[in-house]
């Protein structure tokens, strides 16, 4: 097979993991075109490590995200083919030896995903959508698809803007939403197995609960700029969900923000609100509806305090 998938491996503090990865790639390394670092400000000597082992490196001159490593390693790729792989997982040459024979012009090839926990493993599931060669936006959105599964067309992902660097997780799952708003074709293969090793430094591990609902209302936001909100009803209940959740915990401004995107599909489409809340909500608004029942709650909190004491 000729040589046309670009290797993209984001890198930040990688030391402890170069030995088993480097170790993967040379057995797998008839099927690149070019191996391409991208070192985010680390501070142990990664850039140093692998620049003295011949690697091609491109070194960032600060700590910018996965989302920014990404797009930088798409920008600085030039095969027909890329394939962007986490420093910390294994890399299988039989991943490519099964999928990349089958790779066709401009479609998206995906092969089985694995997570391997301390003490199980647990397999991921392909979207349903896949068995017709296409990933709906609902499948988009619902099923996790892990980067190390899948080989990329290159132009395809330029033609969609590649990974967004405002958000700080969950840019892989973004992208696989535009892919799918763009109506790109899969080629399946599920002999091919990658895995993910998840252990507590994961950046999805200490971002923290608050962050991450941060980011979610971020994604849906860049999913409102590019979908009418009629065709998204399938996140709106995360959406309200994760803004009460913002809320409570005094992110005002974020919680704003997704309550607004709630406001552009009407509370007449949440069955599960009360008729007083829907009646008010489509009056004032989500922010205002939620905003003064949580005064309203802490209010009546400190009167029963008081009363109780």
């Amino acid at each position: 097979m000729s040589k046309k998938i670009d290797l993209l491996v984001p890198v930040y503090n990688g030391r402890p993991y170069f030995e088993a990865l480097l170790s993967d790639i040379k057995k797998s390394e008839h099927h690149f075109a070019r191996i391409i670092f991208y070192d985010d400000a680390s501070q142990d000597g990664s850039a140093e490590y692998l620049s003295g082992r011949g690697l091609e490196v491109i070194c960032g001159k600060e700590n910018q995200g996965q989302a920014f490593a990404r797009k930088a390693l798409l920008a600085a790729a030039s095969a027909e083919y890329v394939h962007f792989h986490d420093m910390d997982d294994p890399l299988f040459e039989s991943f490519f030896d099964r999928l990349a024979p089958q790779l066709q012009p401009s479609q998206i090839g995906v092969g089985r995903f694995v997570a391997d926990f301390d003490r199980y493993s647990i397999e991921h599931h392909l979207p349903p959508s896949l068995d017709q060669g296409i990933l709906s936006l609902e499948d988009a959105y619902h099923y996790f698809i892990h980067l190390n599964s899948v080989i990329f067309p290159r132009e395809e992902l330029l033609a969609v803007g590649g990974f967004r660097p405002e958000l700080r997780i969950h840019e892989d799952r973004f992208l696989f939403f535009c892919l799918a708003n763009a109506k790109i074709h899969w080629q399946v293969c599920k002999e091919a197995l990658a895995r993910q090793w998840c252990h507590p430094k994961n950046t999805s591990s200490t971002m923290g609960e608050r962050r991450i609902g941060v980011n979610w209302i971020r994604y849906f936001e860049l999913a409102f700029e590019l979908v009418p909100a009629g065709d998204l009803g399938f996140l709106f209940r995360d959406a309200l969900r994760i803004s009460q959740d913002l809320l409570y915990a005094g992110e005002l401004d974020m919680a704003k923000r997704g309550f607004a995107l709630c406001d552009r599909l009407g509370a007449k489409n949440f069955p599960e609100l009360t008729p007083k809340t829907r009646w008010f909500t489509e009056q004032f608004g989500f922010y205002r509806a939620y905003h003064s029942r949580r005064i309203y709650g802490a209010g009546l909190g400190l009167v029963r305090a008081l009363t109780n004491r």
